[in-house]
């Protein structure tokens, strides 16, 4: 443990982290930017006055039922995005404020790090779990290295497992990996500290729990889930080595990949070699000292984590990586501490990446504002598409169908959602029925169908957005 005037330093300057974290995010992001793909989804699942969109098994609802008493209250999406800006800075404060007892010093240097990647600050006011699943990582494996350097304060333990539940109900696949290396480090260095993995254990099991049930429900098990996973491309065990490189090109954008043609950032290098070099240098000078455990556990459960997604899952997008980021910094920080305060060699090294690091950070903070303003734009066309169809809609029961940005546009619609693979007879025909029914059904489409489709013989309302001319079919009832 360090001194008490360090600890205490650390934890005033994380304060500011935090409070530069939320300013950094008021001031470079909009929180009136429309909701992505992923986040109409999730949103829709609690909104008031529409249907849920349709929910795939890889996905869980722990960030639903964090912005739920917002939207239940009326809230917007501005005032969500608000709400969940000023959590995160909260939560990232909290997280790391768990590491200051260990690693001094390098737990604010290593809240910067992550809260001002562009991943943090891009995600840290969107409705998605990766950044919660990573600061609750942090937290998780900060509590139970606490608990192993003989930290005394009894609620240690019960806490990471409470925590490593609310991990699980974000992110079920992260949480699992992430115990499942502290399990392995137990049992490789600490084994008389077993009674830890009980209570973590435990408190995975009950983060699971929901999950396993509505997986059971609606897919008939977990097993079935994750097969229906890998059926749409979530899981796999292939082409791991393009994968790394797809994810080192994505380090500076955009949110999806793949990125083609493959390029390669100077600072995607800087990012991913500063990891690795300054991991090393951390475990290498602390081998002596009793961060060292701490350093090794943050470093596998990291590893672990970026192991997960270069090797098991297939889709690439660079906030899949955030979880082994938040771990990863940790030793990073801390190694870059240790050089600055050692010998004048180190020192020299210890500057020298200091200065790198404030190059890095322009960079990011550059990063951020360009995908934000990318992602306004982009949002803005399909969410204008969402809101004519309400104004078409006029309040009553309705459907919106497209083949691109259908949750989207059926959340701005206040509309039960669909997929369109294609607009062909066999597509359109089972909409003829609904609309039949007494609902009143609409097919978006950004360019016109083939002259063989049924929606041809319908007369489309234009939408002009910016960059896309959208039609509104409406089927007859």
């Amino acid at each position: 443990m360090v001194p008490a005037p360090e600890r205490a330093l650390a934890r005033r300057l994380l304060i500011l982290v935090g409070a530069g974290y939320l300013l950094t995010q008021l001031v470079l992001l909009s929180p009136h930017r429309g909701p992505s793909w992923d986040e109409a989804i999730y949103l829709s699942q609690v909104a008031p006055h529409m249907p849920a969109l349709a929910f795939s098994p890889s996905r869980a609802r722990g960030i639903t039922l964090l912005v739920a008493p917002v939207l239940q209250l009326g809230g917007s999406l501005a005032a969500v995005r608000m709400f969940l800006a000023v959590a995160s800075a909260a939560a990232l404060t909290l997280a790391f404020w768990t590491w200051a007892p260990i690693t001094g010093l390098g737990a604010p240097l290593a809240g910067f790090l992550f809260g001002f990647s562009w991943l943090g600050l891009f995600y840290g006011s969107e409705v998605m779990p990766n950044l919660w699943a990573s600061i609750l990582g942090v937290a998780v494996v900060g509590l139970v290295a606490r608990r192993l350097a003989g930290d005394g304060w009894p609620w240690n333990v019960p806490a990471a497992a409470v925590l490593l539940g609310l991990m699980a109900l974000f992110r079920p696949p992260d949480a699992l990996v992430a115990a499942a290396a502290v399990a392995l480090y137990v049992a490789l260095f600490r084994r008389e500290a077993w009674r830890v993995l009980v209570a973590l254990g435990v408190g995975l099991a009950l983060g699971w729990l929901p999950w396993v049930v509505e997986m059971s429900v609606r897919y008939g098990g977990p097993v079935e889930a994750f097969r229906q996973a890998s059926g749409v491309g979530h899981v796999t065990a292939g082409g791991v080595g393009s994968r790394v490189l797809q994810q080192l090109a994505l380090t500076d954008g955009p949110v999806i990949g793949p990125q083609v043609p493959r390029v390669i950032p100077v600072g995607g290098l800087l990012w991913w070699g500063g990891l690795v070099v300054l991991s090393a240098v951390a475990l290498i000078r602390g081998r002596r000292m009793a961060t060292l455990g701490a350093l090794s556990l943050a470093t596998l459960t990291g590893v672990a984590l970026a192991v997960e997604y270069l090797v098991f899952v297939s889709g690439l997008a660079p906030r899949f990586l955030s979880p082994a980021y938040a771990l990863l910094v940790l030793p990073t920080a801390w190694g870059l501490v240790s050089l600055v305060r050692g010998g004048a060699v180190a020192r020299a090294g210890g500057y020298v990446a200091l200065a790198l690091v404030v190059v890095w950070g322009g960079w990011q903070v550059v990063t951020a504002d360009r995908i934000e303003t990318d992602a306004v734009r982009a949002r803005a066309s399909v969410q204008d598409a969402g809101l004519a169809v309400r104004g078409l809609a006029e309040g009553r029961p309705c459907l919106v169908a497209s083949t691109e940005g259908y949750p989207q546009i059926a959340y701005a619609a206040r509309c039960a959602g669909k997929w369109l693979h294609g607009v062909g007879e066999a597509e359109v025909a089972p909409l003829s029925s609904l609309a039949g029914a007494g609902d009143r059904v609409f097919v978006v489409l950004p360019s016109p169908p083939p002259p063989a489709s049924p929606l041809a013989a319908l007369e489309p309302r234009p939408v002009p957005t910016a960059g896309v001319r959208w039609l509104v079919y409406e089927l007859p009832t």
